[in-house]
């Protein structure tokens, strides 16, 4: 079924319309719960979040890409329950080594004020990544959106994992001097 008719049922509160999106979407959402959650409970308590999120939120939202609007609420709600379940530990996993990488990045993130420049500083992350080649571009994503580790990046891309670190510390580091440019990060980090 096509997502356009998938949206439209939704509107028409249609119920059979959730039973659709999730015979097309569920393994992709649960992909993304699983890279950052691991844990099975976990996963299957934010998918069935997800299929009531969007049954709450559509209408009034009109999503123009249904595959993302899902991906991205799958993903915020299992950030928010790997929030909740590691608020006192820290682990060793690739959302927590993404999350350390990343630190120049998430540092200025809580220094920002105001949802403008949040919004101006996300627009030019934006920005960064669409100068990217495709297969930097699509590296780039596997690590830092779908929280993938290393060994299932090189497997995805069929590179070799060294490979793999190096293109994102070289990512990393034309990140960080983009963010500088723009004025962002007025300091040598890592």
């Amino acid at each position: 079924m096509e997502d356009s008719n998938i949206i439209d049922m939704l509107f028409r509160r249609d119920e059979s319309a959730l039973m659709e999106a999730r015979r097309k979407y569920e393994t992709y959402c649960r992909s993304i719960a699983h890279s950052i959650l691991d844990n099975p409970e976990d996963e299957e308590e934010c998918l069935n979040d997800l299929w009531l999120r969007v049954w709450n939120s559509i209408p009034p939202q009109h999503p123009q890409n249904l595959m993302a609007y899902l991906g991205k609420i799958a993903r915020n709600l299992s950030l928010d329950k790997y929030r909740e379940n590691h608020r006192q530990k820290r682990g060793g996993g690739a959302f927590e080594l993404a999350l350390e990488e990343m630190d120049f990045v998430i540092s200025e993130l809580n220094t920002v004020n105001g949802e403008y420049e949040y919004k101006e500083l996300s627009a030019i992350i934006d920005s960064f990544i669409r100068t990217l080649p495709a297969g930097e571009r699509r590296i780039f994503v596997h690590r830092y959106w779908y929280f993938r580790d290393i060994s299932q990046i090189a497997k995805i891309e069929q590179l070799k994992p060294q490979r793999v670190t190096h293109i994102l510390f070289k990512i990393r580091k034309a990140l960080r001097n983009y963010l500088k440019k723009e004025g962002f990060i007025e300091y040598e980090s890592r």
